[in-house]
């Protein structure tokens, strides 16, 4: 949801808040540094971005005052709401939800010299549109804090070491924990490690093919192997995206790939 308000009371409301704030809470470090750098230093735009839970949303809380304005913004269709109108203040929560047009609309909305927006979001995948707005070199006045959940010193332990067990191995965890943006492709085996691969299998006692059918997405086959120390090894990739064929050996032509197997696996492919 995105929140228009008037800057004058914005700013009045959030003098009295942080008095408040003072005597009855207390902030992380990491949030006292985003106040500073928010409301105590102009930016036009001010961006929290991080792990869920992280604290990043508390200050919102004291920011924001109690008349606003509130649409939504995940859709196309709430351009036109936002069409004829003059924002002093606007804030965004979860802002890499929203359609793109509706962020490139409001930009131009803010057209007061003292207008800036304040958003919040968990981070999604590096070549999402909101990112490329942030990592843009063109001198937009943009103050960003990264949150990793961490910093929210206010949760408790075993709730934090609960959420980094269930969210081990996945793109959920960079995205959750760590506040990174992530990518999901090829994330399926988020385990695994460029160190584990081996330059070259043991002696292979038995060999198998793999096959990963795909119409919209890419066939791809596995020629694996059982190892003599009971491990299994992939040797070779044959991937089919309907755009390009390519065809792998990890490591060339191994002596331990016999040949009896990379004709059945030939074979298949030229069957298939």
């Amino acid at each position: 949801m995105s929140f228009l308000i008037e800057f004058k009371e914005y700013r009045e409301r959030e003098s009295k808040s942080l008095e408040f704030v003072r005597g009855a809470y207390e902030f992380t470090e990491k949030q006292k540094e985003v106040w500073k750098n928010t409301i105590e230093t102009y930016h036009r735009w001010n961006i929290s971005i991080g792990a869920t839970r992280s604290g990043k949303t508390f200050l919102d809380y004291f920011k924001i005052p109690y008349r606003i304005h509130a649409i939504g913004a995940d859709k196309i269709t709430q351009v036109k709401r936002l069409q004829g109108a003059r924002a002093s203040y606007i804030y965004g929560d979860e802002v890499t939800t929203w359609s793109e047009e509706v962020f490139e609309m409001l930009k131009s909305r803010l057209d007061k010299k003292s207008s800036c927006f304040d958003g919040t979001c968990n981070p999604d995948n590096p070549n999402h549109w909101f990112k490329k707005f942030l990592d843009n070199d063109s001198g937009t006045d943009i103050y960003s804090m990264k949150f990793i959940i961490d910093d929210n010193t206010h949760l408790d332990a075993d709730f934090v070491e609960t959420l980094k067990r269930e969210y081990a191995g996945k793109v959920y965890y960079d995205r959750y924990i760590l506040g990174e943006w992530a990518i999901a492709e090829g994330a399926i085996y988020g385990g695994f490690k460029p160190s584990q691969a081996v330059n070259a299998p043991p002696k292979i006692l038995e060999y198998s093919v793999g096959i990963d059918y795909g119409q919209s997405n890419a066939t791809v086959f596995l020629l694996c192997g059982r190892g003599i120390d009971g491990r299994l090894y992939v040797l070779s990739e044959y991937y089919h995206s309907g755009r390009s064929i390519m065809t792998r050996r990890r490591w060339g032509s191994p002596r331990s790939c016999q040949n009896s197997a990379l004709t059945v696996y030939a074979r298949l492919t030229m069957r298939f």
